[in-house]
Formats: structure tokens, sequence, C-alpha cells
């Protein structure tokens, strides 16, 4: 495993001990699990540019990152917001961004570079509109007042019943083997036995 495999990895495990209980100082664990391997350590910078690094947008670091950041963004109930100030309380503003950026340990020149690879993601509340009688609104008023499933259905199951019919008419005639022999209902046909 190269270096930089080895660095992504302690950074990724590092992210995933975290990420539920809230952030925490993340250089200091990486720098463990480096030295855990006997590699050498890395800086804040380094730190900052394997998370920002453009390339492969399935990298488990920067991925288990993202997740991370996104709940870190999200949440309204850790425990770890009651020593925020009061507007790094309010969930994905800059604020929260800010506060959690500072306490996994950058500086605000790396807030810039990391806000810049992670924006983010401040999209508002979905709200569900049924209409006035209940149902949603899949398909236009004109669509709603044609039956097009059911008649189909209809159709299908009329067209069906009768195929099944002729089928079990079918079936319960003695039918005749490759052999040339009458095969009784419900048993196999005689296989032939190729001539060498």
């Amino acid at each position: 495993m190269s270096i930089i495999e080895t660095r992504k990895d302690a950074i990724t495990s590092a992210i995933a001990m975290i990420a539920e209980k809230g952030p925490k100082l993340l250089l200091n664990r990486v720098n463990f699990s480096l030295e855990e391997d006997g590699v050498e350590t890395i800086t804040p910078s380094e730190l900052t540019g394997l998370l920002t690094l453009e390339g492969d947008p399935n990298d488990p670091a920067q991925v288990e990152f993202r997740l991370a950041l996104s709940r870190w963004d999200q949440t309204t109930d850790a425990q770890w917001l009651s020593e925020a100030p009061k507007p790094a309380t309010h969930p994905k503003g800059p604020e929260r961004r800010s506060y959690v950026l500072g306490r996994l340990g950058f500086s605000e020149h790396e807030f810039d570079l990391i806000n810049s690879a992670y924006p983010i993601i401040n999209a508002g509340t979905i709200v569900a509109n049924p209409t006035d009688d209940g149902r949603w609104p899949w398909y236009s008023s004109e669509r709603r007042t044609r039956s097009h499933y059911w008649d189909v259905y209809q159709g299908y199951s009329n067209a069906a019943d009768s195929l099944l019919k002729q089928s079990w008419r079918w079936t319960n005639q003695p039918q005749k083997s490759l052999a040339g022999s009458p095969t009784p209902h419900g048993t196999k046909p005689t296989r032939l036995k190729a001539l060498s």
C-alpha cells in the first residue's frame, strides 16, 4: 500500500470514529493512526490537501468526510451543540460549518478550501401537497378522468382467461412423445438416445 493510500485510510478511520459522536480534533487522530502504522505523520495543510484533492469523487476519505460534514451541518439535537455559540446552533449555516471545522482543528484559511470542496447543502424543506380530495396529483386532471390501467387490466384478464382455458384443454389431451408413442398426462416423455 502506498503512503498516500495509508494516509487516506487513516483519515477515513479517524472520521468514522468521530462521525457519530461529533466533530473532534481530526489531525491528532489521523497522526496517531499513522504512527501506529509506522508512517510519517502529516501536517494540517497536508490533511486539508488530501481532503480537497480533486480526482476520484468516490475517494473513501472524501466520501466519509462529506457524509460526516453533512451530518454535523444538519443535526439539531446533538450533545456537542450544547457548547456552541447561539448562531452555530442553527443547522445548515456558515456559522455551524465554521464551528464544526474549528472543532475539527482546521484554521480559518483552511475553512475556505474545505467549504469550496464541500459546499453547505442548504436545500429547503420538502412539503407534500396533496389535492383537496387527499389524492396525490400524479397526473394532470385530464389524465385522471381516464381509467387507462383498469381498462387495460380488465382486457388483459379476459384475454388471459381465454388463453388459460385453451392451454388447459391442450395439456389435458394425450400428447405424442418424440419417439412416437402416446405419453400419458403427468409423465415425462422418453428421451431418444443418440446413434453412434
